[in-house]
């Protein structure tokens, strides 16, 4: 039990660490899902690859990990509503919906679990020493 709090980090990582490299490797496919009133697509999906690399490995190695889980936090709050959404209520079958209401439902989910780490680790300092975590009075 003493090791879940790490394991439940790393695994927490992971996501935003693949879809940062996947956003970095494949910006070229990623880029029709900007949407239209951001210019510059392919500048957007390369930062948009970073933001998600670098607070993925911020969580992952406990460094500064509270202000990454804030900044996905609202990062994914924003891709849900400003791209996932559109395309779920723009889909024309309920097949094609299916594939954007399920990266929204990622994004609320994992952007909840995000505001609930940064509440944690900014309100209650001694779980985060628990979890492996630099503390904001640390970090």
């Amino acid at each position: 039990m003493k090791h879940l709090p790490v394991i439940g980090r790393v695994l927490f990582s992971v996501p935003f660490i693949l879809m940062g490299l996947n956003h970095l490797v494949n910006a070229y496919l990623l880029t029709n899902a900007v949407p239209s009133f951001l210019p510059a697509e392919m500048l957007v999906v390369r930062a948009t690859g970073i933001l998600l690399l670098l607070g993925g490995l911020a969580i992952l190695a406990g460094y500064r990990a509270h202000l990454a889980a804030l900044i996905l936090g609202i990062f994914l709050m924003m891709t849900a509503l400003l791209v996932h959404l559109p395309e779920y209520l723009g889909s024309e079958t309920a097949v094609m919906g299916i594939n954007p209401f399920l990266h929204m439902v990622k994004d609320f989910g994992l952007g909840g679990a995000a505001f609930f780490l940064y509440t944690i680790w900014v309100t209650q300092p001694s779980k985060a020493v628990v979890a492996g975590t630099a503390t904001p009075a640390t970090a």
